[in-house]
Parts: C-alpha cells; structure tokens; sequence
C-alpha cells in the first residue's frame, strides 16, 4: 500500500466521492469494482514514487484516469440527478450562482401560491364567520349593509375554497 500525504488522501477521497456519487445512479457498472480498479491503478502508476506521495503526483494520476462522469453514459441517469450531479461536481466558482438563480427562481413559482392560498383561507374563515353572524354585520353597519345575508357569506366561503 502507498502512503500518501493529508492533501493527497483528501484529493483521492474527493475523487472518489464523486465517483461513487456518478455510479450511484448506474445499472449496468458496479461501484465497488470500479473503486478497486481506480485503487490498483493508482497503485500501478505510483509504483516507483517516493512516499508519502504528494498531492500534485496524484493529482496527475487521477488527471490521467479523468472525471469519474466519463464511466457512465449519461443516457442512464434521470434528469434531476444530471442536475444534481451538475450542481456537486461542477466547475467551483459557478455553482453557488446557479444554485442561487434556481432557488430565485421557484421562489417567484412557489411563493405566489403561499399567497393565494393564504387568501383562500381567509375567505373560507371570513366566510364561515359572515355565515354565523351575517347579523351581526347587517347590525353594525346598518345603512351599508342591509343587502347582505347568508347567501354573500357563502359565496365568500366558496371562493375561498376555489382559491384553495
């Protein structure tokens, strides 16, 4: 077994961590043959190296074997793991914006709908206390609202429930 140096064992670990993220998602490979075989290579190639081996050597290595991406055809995995694996392993100092851009996005999907249906529910309790108390509204607001009766309070309701 070589030795290898802290940043060498955190830069394989690295690699394999997104290997096994890319076979995770495969059928037809298996993700600890391929870990084996990433292993004797590594093994194989720095055969003669001094130890503990440096970072830049093995990096050099696994820059000779290439992105784990490359073992599984991407015709294999669903769309939201392309997108997922797109967003952990790629390039740096692109990630946080894209992931910014997306939440921005459903932010301007989802939270319209919080909002109607937070209208929704208070028409329904608007609606169910009008229901009860359709008097009490005609009472306090005698000369504005003597038209209103039972039936405007289940139109509220039901609007309120069509929101929703």
């Amino acid at each position: 077994m070589i030795t290898l140096s802290e940043s060498a064992k955190k830069s394989l670990e690295d690699y394999l961590r997104q290997a096994r993220a890319y076979l995770r998602g495969s059928k037809s490979l298996d993700a600890n043959e391929v870990e084996q075989n990433i292993a004797e290579h590594i093994e194989n190639e720095l055969e003669g190296a001094a130890e503990p081996v440096s970072c830049d050597v093995l990096d050099a290595v696994l820059k000779k074997l290439g992105s784990p991406q490359q073992w599984i055809p991407e015709e294999e995995l669903p769309w939201w793991r392309k997108i997922i694996l797109r967003l952990r392993s790629g390039p740096e100092d692109w990630r946080l914006a894209y992931l910014s851009f997306g939440l921005l996005i459903l932010g301007f999907l989802i939270l319209p709908s919080f909002i109607i249906a937070g209208l929704g529910l208070w028409w329904i309790i608007l609606g169910c206390l009008l229901l009860k108390w359709w008097s009490l509204l005609q009472l306090l607001f005698k000369p504005f609202a003597g038209w209103f009766s039972r039936k405007w309070a289940l139109v509220l309701f039901l609007i309120g429930l069509g929101l929703i």
